[in-house]
């Protein structure tokens, strides 16, 4: 697939618009704006489902990962009005039992056993863990997590008045 949209245009387009006169004059070329393709392309991602990413054709890029190297997960977050998605594809080679999931109202961590590190996943939005469901299909993992319906509850503060 062709990329058609210019990043370097775009970046050039915002270094002309940026507010400080000495960073436009003086480093332009200092600046680092490779965040904003990445950024925009996940976000592209998570609201209409579709890769933006450019497709690498050489395969033998990515060495194959040995015995004692951490095991990366690559989870996908996606949010509609009621819910949260998570979904994880299982690298080849392992056994999808060996992945945990762990969920609080703010965030999920993902482990694979034995013992390895943690990922953090921070939600967008609160959401009712106790309710969370999960399913492993075809080496693909969803998690479903009902949003809090709750946004922001306030309640009475009674206020005792001496006098």
């Amino acid at each position: 697939m062709n990329n058609p949209f210019d990043w370097k245009s775009f970046t050039d387009k915002l270094r002309e618009q940026l507010p400080n006169s000495n960073v436009n004059s003086d480093a332009p070329n200092k600046l680092d704006f490779s965040w904003i393709q990445q950024y925009v392309e996940d976000t592209l991602e998570q609201s209409l489902g579709h890769s933006f990413k450019k497709k690498s054709t050489n395969r033998s890029a990515t060495p194959p990962r040995t015995e004692n190297q951490p095991i990366q997960l690559q989870p996908k977050l996606m949010h509609t009005l009621t819910e949260i998605i998570v979904r994880i594809d299982v690298p080849e080679g392992l056994n999808a039992k060996r992945i945990r999931v762990e969920s609080n109202a703010h965030r999920m961590k993902l482990r694979v056993l034995p013992q390895q590190k943690a990922q953090t996943i921070l939600f967008p939005a609160k959401v009712l863990h106790h309710r969370v469901q999960a399913i492993c299909q075809q080496k693909k993992i969803e998690i479903r997590l009902p949003k809090n319906p709750d946004i922001e509850t306030f309640h009475p503060v009674t206020i005792r008045h001496d006098e």
